[in-house]
């Protein structure tokens, strides 16, 4: 990932072409405009934005569990939270 050229050598990291991107919010956004997933009107931006936001909360969550020694434990209460 240090040789192919992207500003800032994260993972996760989308080439798409020309286009080199890091950053999971940054890579869901380019993806979401490139397929006219971001909304037309103010409405539909802001909604997109909500939905965004919920996803990169639900990530965390699940990160923090995936990390828990109680995983097994806990697993079947975080799938009830999954909206």
């Amino acid at each position: 990932k240090f040789k192919l050229g992207l500003d800032f050598p994260n993972l996760p990291y989308l080439i798409d072409g020309s286009h080199k991107i890091t950053q999971s919010n940054a890579i869901l956004r380019y993806l979401a405009r490139k397929h006219h997933l971001d909304g037309e009107t103010e409405e539909e931006r802001i909604r997109a934005d909500i939905v965004e936001n919920q996803v990169m909360d639900t990530r965390m969550q699940l990160i923090m569990l995936c990390y828990n020694p109680d995983f097994e434990k806990q697993k079947p209460e975080f799938l009830k939270t999954i909206p």
